[in-house]
């Protein structure tokens, strides 16, 4: 039936189109000679015309659609790892060879626009990168939209690196750290060789990797880094309290290098590293030794064993318990020393020292009853110059070469007796800057021989109580090294022979000396004794507070810590920043303690790296809020700190944050978060640490001092809006099993806690601190702040360049820290300013 109905159709569309013939040759056109040309041959004309009309469509499309495509090309590149790749180099040529684009930095998911590129043209695509093989793929063009993958396979390096881990304080290496380092997902453990040092064997050369740090008593560390082949990566760790006071034991282990068995019989010194006091000199049968040192101090260890080449360790920083494992290796020379007057008779009992050649100390003896001294374990590839000092005997000292170590193990001193014809007689009076008479200096006194610098032998000579010291000495030329706790000079002179000549020496003030002036709340000096000690407890100066102020050489410390018993016994310790000024004040409150039992802390204000007073928190710039606290006698007692608004709960919602503190503390708790009033488990397990953003620290002393005083480091960033921050703190002490604070607290009283309030959110004052772009310069209680306004953005003075023919505003900001009158004066070399 369907059949039937398609004939129909086409007999009804072939009438029609026999129809059109007919009306077309009725007109003169030879439509059915075109039809009758067609059948006669057995050709259907109407399927015929329709194919061709069909024909000509299809070539006129054809020949109106352009033959070029504009081209958006995404690129993916990654690397044999599947991580996705930056920063890569592309070239995009036909695969004749013409270059149709380049692109010097190109990423994984990069779109490259590519124009008018003829139709189904092959394109080779090639990506570079340092580090990396290139790679190249092939797409060809047949549409607007195409896609290019390539896989480029890392050149990968493998090294031993090295990382050096130390104490952020000190400076010095921290002992038995545990690292390791990530990179694909594999775990790469570190080796720990001494002196700080961690060695990781195989890792990848000039790759981020990611490290991870510990060790007992410090902050861990969670880092990325690159390791090269030629270089010793540093990292610091955070000691996790400021308390010095406990003894620690540290294990010293002596093995050899190459079986790690211990090595018996082997010496042991242990020194304090700045001052050279000896703490242990010890020499152990079972290559063990267990020595206990305070908690902070800094120290060097050395180890010598005849057959093995010495070892010295870099200074190091004892914070905790542990051990100090020592290899050494085999070899070194004994090096045999013998001292002789003029006519070869042996000399009994003479300081013999041996020196490197950069005038370092080695090692000291006392010839024996051969007149021999032994050195063991000489390193044959090092210069070394060794003296011999005898009393009524002309120094005499040896200069030994490698070439001269490897031909003989034995020098010969000759020593000549010290005569008015070889010597002459040197007084020496030692002033200061003052013109007082520096009493008990040291002075070390060197030869000049061929404009260089040689070791006299004679040891550290002092001068008496009225600053004078008198000796014989070779006629020859001479540097004289003058030394006192705050003074130093290197002076040089000759003296001839028979001669008796008198110096008179000024020395200089050392550059890093530095004065505390202690006063009270009305500018009087306080009267009693000071201890000032580094960080770490080296100590600075013990003794009087002369007139109010307590001088002494800061050895470059920025920080140090004051502990002051006045003449009444009140107690006072607090951490001093002293700044670039070389007088820095320090008021104490030489009160009695509280007549309640309540602490009282007392917000001192904000204070720059430099100790200078600032009136508010420079962005992008770390500043130290300052606070003393007056305790009642309490078994411990402690502060809260806290920043930013109390309803931004964590540490990284706001753009304020506290980043450490100065201070002696038992313990301290830095936190993340702030959840106030019954959050405490939660934000005391959200700990934060030093370093890094945190909302706020509890920090505890244990028996504090009557008076404490102590500053929080804090930093606002860029980002931060407002005009000010809300900066919270508080004071408790511990009395009877009761805490009181400061300020009391109405739903607390006098409990730890309750089930309404946890104690971490107990009450707390309230200041607003202000938020500077930039720094104003303070002088005499007057702060001036100077910005140019070019119509856009304040630009601080200190960063303005100007340019001819433009506008600008000088905007001056003037603030005082007191009430009073002040006078404004305003100067121009220039034309009038307008003053708005």
């Amino acid at each position: 039936m369907l059949l039937d109905y398609l004939k129909d159709f086409y007999s009804r569309i072939e009438d029609k189109w026999y129809a059109l013939l007919d009306f077309l040759s009725a007109r003169g056109l030879p439509a059915n000679a075109y039809a009758d040309f067609l059948e006669k041959r057995g050709i259907p004309s109407l399927p015929t015309t329709l194919a061709i009309f069909v024909l000509i469509f299809l070539l006129i499309f054809a020949l109106a659609t352009p033959n070029t495509l504009d081209v958006s090309l995404n690129i993916s590149i990654k690397d044999d790892y599947g991580q996705a790749l930056r920063n890569v180099y592309l070239k995009i040529a036909t695969v004749e060879g013409q270059t149709i684009k380049t692109k010097a930095s190109s990423y994984n998911g990069d779109i490259i626009k590519l124009e008018n590129v003829p139709l189904n043209t092959k394109l080779i695509i090639t990506a570079s990168k340092k580090g990396y093989s290139n790679a190249s793929t092939e797409v060809e063009v047949n549409s607007k939209r195409l896609s290019a993958e390539l896989v480029l396979a890392r050149e990968i390096e493998l090294i031993t690196a090295r990382l050096q881990v130390l104490d952020t304080e000190s400076q010095t290496a921290v002992t038995m750290p545990k690292c390791h380092v990530e990179f694909e997902g594999s775990k790469i453990a570190g080796h720990a060789i001494g002196s700080g040092i961690v060695e990781f064997v195989g890792v990848p050369a000039n790759m981020e990797l990611h490290l991870q740090c510990e060790a007992d008593s410090y902050e861990s560390v969670d880092t990325f880094i690159k390791f090269s082949s030629d270089e010793t990566q540093k990292i610091e760790l955070v000691p996790k309290t400021a308390e010095l006071a406990d003894v620690k034991s540290l294990l010293i282990i002596v093995k050899d290098y190459e079986t790690k068995e211990l090595i018996r019989g082997a010496r042991i010194l242990i020194t304090k590293a700045k001052s050279e006091e000896v703490i242990a000199d010890k020499n152990v049968d079972n290559g063990q030794y267990v020595a206990k040192i305070a908690s902070g101090s800094i120290i060097t260890i050395s180890v010598s064993k005849e057959g093995y080449l010495p070892y010295t360790s870099g200074s190091i920083t004892v914070r905790n318990d542990g051990e100090f494992p020592v290899l050494l290796k085999r070899g070194g020379k004994t090096l045999l020393v013998r001292v002789l007057n003029k006519d070869h008779v042996q000399l009994v009992n003479v300081s013999v020292k041996l020196f490197d050649e950069v005038q370092n100390l080695i090692r000291e003896a006392k010839t024996d009853f051969t007149g021999s001294a032994v050195f063991e374990g000489i390193d044959a590839s090092k210069k070394y110059i060794v003296t011999a000092y005898y009393a009524g005997f002309l120094p005499g000292f040896k200069e030994l070469t490698p070439e001269e170590l490897s031909k003989s193990n034995e020098v010969t001193i000759i020593l000549a007796k010290a005569t008015l014809e070889n010597s002459g007689m040197a007084t020496f009076r030692i002033k200061g800057e003052n013109g007082e008479e520096l009493a008990n200096a040291s002075i070390e006194i060197y030869r000049i021989i061929n404009g260089k610098k040689v070791p006299l032998g004679m040891g550290t000579l002092k001068t008496n109580y009225r600053g004078e010291l008198t000796t014989m000495l070779p006629a020859g030329d001479y540097i004289a090294k003058i030394e006192t706790p705050l003074y130093a000079k290197e002076y040089e002179f000759s003296i001839e022979a028979g001669e008796e000549k008198t110096f008179e020496v000024t020395a200089s003030k050392i550059p890093s000396v530095k004065i505390i002036r202690l006063v009270d709340k009305e500018g009087n000096p306080i009267k009693g004794r000071a201890v000032v000690t580094t960080l770490s407890g080296e100590e600075l100066y013990n003794g009087p507070i002369r007139n109010g102020q307590v001088e002494f050489d800061s050895k470059g410390n920025e920080t140090v810590r004051i502990n002051v018993i006045s003449e009444d016994g009140k107690t006072f310790e607090g951490e001093v920043r002293l700044g670039k000024e070389k007088i820095t004040e320090v008021e104490v409150a030489n009160e009695e303690g509280p007549a309640t039992l309540e602490p009282k802390i007392e917000f001192l204000g904000i204070t720059n790296a430099n100790n200078e007073v600032l009136e508010g928190a420079i962005k992008d710039q770390y500043v130290w809020a300052k606070f003393r606290v007056t305790f009642p006698s309490c078994e411990e007692g402690g502060v809260h700190i806290r920043v930013g608004r109390d309803d931004i709960r964590f540490a990284d919602s706001q753009a304020v944050g506290i980043y450490g503190f100065d201070g002696r503390a038992g313990s301290f708790t830095y936190g993340l978060s702030y959840h106030a009033p019954l959050g405490q488990v939660t934000d005391l397990a959200n700990r934060g640490r030093a370093g890094i953003k945190n909302k706020w620290i509890n920090i505890n002393f244990k028996n504090p001092a009557n008076e404490v005083l102590f500053a929080v480091k804090i930093k606002v960033d860029k980002a931060f809006s407002a005009e000010s921050f809300e900066l919270h703190y508080r004071a408790w002490a511990k009395v009877a099993g009761s805490i009181y604070r400061d300020p009391a607290d109405e739903v607390l009283l006098l409990q730890p806690y309750n089930d309404q309030k946890h104690g971490l959110y107990a009450e707390t004052y309230k200041e607003n601190i202000r938020v500077l772009e930039s720094a104003a310069e303070c002088e005499e209680g007057i702060c001036l702040k100077m910005e140019f306004f070019d119509g856009s953005e304040r630009i601080p003075a200190e960063q303005f360049r100007p340019r001819v023919g433009k506008d600008y505003m000088l905007i001056v900001e003037i603030t005082s820290m007191q009430d009073g009158q002040g006078k404004i004066t305003v100067a121009t070399q220039n034309e009038p300013m307008t003053l708005l």
